[in-house]
């Protein structure tokens, strides 16, 4: 269960450092390819090996 909340803690930062994801002010809140590349970036983040994961893995994911 720790492990779990870590991974959350984890998400949660990087979603923070990414305010295109949940600041409504931000000027590419509605830019849609931006908010694709950050979920990517937080994925990787997260998970280091998210990159090079099929595309069933990375829908897991």
């Amino acid at each position: 269960m720790a492990a779990a909340n870590v991974q959350t803690e984890r998400v949660i930062q990087e979603v923070r450092l990414r305010p295109c994801l949940w600041n409504l002010r931000d000027n590419t809140y509605k830019n849609k390819d931006a908010k694709l590349k950050a979920w990517i970036d937080v994925c990787e983040a997260v998970c280091p090996n998210f990159g090079d994961s099929s595309g069933e893995e990375k829908k897991q994911i």
